[in-house]
């Protein structure tokens, strides 16, 4: 990442959200989303364009990634 700020950004997490396994989203310095796991909020950030974002929470929604923690 090139020197993005998020500091003083909003990290917000879903009200459905169970406590622990959870992720936050905040609008970073230059527009993109950044996503990041709550449970150790200083590891690194998944950096999203607007757009690759709408499409992975369509993917989502669609049920796209139900089966990956099947084994």
């Amino acid at each position: 990442m090139d020197s993005i700020s998020f500091q003083g950004s909003q990290w917000r997490k879903s009200s459905f959200s169970a406590i622990g396994d959870c992720v936050a989203v905040c609008r970073l310095s230059n527009g993109s989303i950044g996503v990041r796991n709550t449970n150790d909020p200083d590891a690194q950030i998944l950096e999203l364009s607007p757009e690759d974002m709408a499409e992975w929470l369509a993917r989502i929604k669609t049920g796209a990634f139900d089966n990956l923690c099947e084994g």
